[in-house]
This record gives structure tokens, sequence and C-alpha cells, in this order.
């Protein structure tokens, strides 16, 4: 069984609808996604849709999960698809659109993000996550040309975030502002890895 978790980060934008995989992404972006998933996991109070396809909280079994890999490491609703993606015997997980690079929660998500890979690749599982930080592409200090060629590509990701900002309006909407505050932190974070990697 191949699972593909998807996010609406920058690494979302190429994804291939035709792969031969089950799609999960989170309630939260049924609007952007509708049928196009296969699961839905609404893992927040309130975010319950009513779905044929939606697992809930409570419907996920989380004390099964907990006793099964003993751990109770849980950050963000893409730890627990992972988590539970190992559980119902995935052999593949793919993450795309999942690119965590924007400053807040992410900061904290990140590593249990991280730690449920791990797990998944200990357990003997595929595992790939499509974003621009998960392998950089250089070896640092080395390979100057390769390094300015993944500066120049993290240079167009900043600026098409910070494009996808300023077309998000200032409604008030509650998702509209959400979004555009999640663009902005995206264009910031590529700014600061740039200064970073610049040195």
């Amino acid at each position: 069984m191949i699972i593909d978790i998807i996010g609406t980060g920058l690494t979302a934008e190429c994804y291939d609808w035709q792969r031969d995989s089950y799609k999960w992404s989170v309630s939260s972006f049924y609007e952007v996604y509708t049928d196009k998933v296969d699961l839905y996991f609404s893992l927040h109070v309130g975010q319950v849709l009513g779905l044929d396809n939606e697992i809930t909280l409570s419907a996920f079994p989380i004390d099964d999960i907990k006793k099964t890999f003993d751990s109770d490491y849980f950050t963000s609703s893409i730890a627990y698809m992972i988590a539970y993606a190992i559980y119902t015997g995935a052999k593949e997980i793919n993450i795309y659109g999942v690119d965590m690079e924007q400053d807040s929660e992410y900061r904290y998500q990140r590593p249990c993000l991280a730690y449920w890979l791990g797990f998944a690749k200990a357990k003997g599982i595929k595992t790939t996550v499509s974003t621009v930080l998960a392998d950089p592409p250089f070896n640092y200090g080395y390979d100057m040309e390769r390094q300015n060629n993944f500066v120049k590509v993290l240079e167009h990701r900043a600026e098409s975030s910070k494009q996808k900002a300023l077309k998000l309006s200032d409604s008030i909407k509650t998702d509209d502002q959400r979004a555009k505050e999640q663009w902005l932190g995206s264009y910031h974070a590529y700014l600061k890895i740039i200064d970073l990697i610049r040195g």
C-alpha cells in the first residue's frame, strides 16, 4: 500500500494526481482538493466535515497506536497520519506540500515529522519527502556551483510565495487570512534560509 500525504505547500504544486496510491490530506484542505483525496483527517475540534471518507478524533485509534509503537510523540496532524500509515501496513509513505518551512508552530512540529519518518524507515517502509529542505543538493563548502543553483531555486520559491500572499486580499474570511499568513511565513523563511546558506 502506497500512501501519499498531501499538504498545500509549494512542493504540492507538481503532484501527479494520476499516481497509483492512496491520497490523504487534512480536512482543512477539503475545499482545495475535494474528491481527489481518498481519506481526510479531521483531528482538530470543530473541523469535522461529515464526509464518508473522513477520520475524526473519535475514530482515530490513538490508544492502539501509542501501545503498538510505544510512543505518544505527536505534534501535528501529519505526525498522526504517518503513524496511522505505519499502523495500517503502508509499504511506502510519500509527503508532498508539507514543507514546514515557516516559523511559528512548524518549529516544533518538524522534529516530530522527522521522528515518525525515521520510525517508518526503521520498519522498512520506503519514505520520500518532497520538500526543498529534505536533502540539500550540495555539500556545503565544496559544491559552490550546485549551492548557487540551489539558492536560485530558493529565490524562485520565495518570490512565488510572496506573489501568492499578495493575491490574497485582507479578507475577513479566516481561511484567506490564514493562507496569506502562511505564504508570507514561507516567503520570510526562504529569505532566512538563503541568508544562512550564503553565510
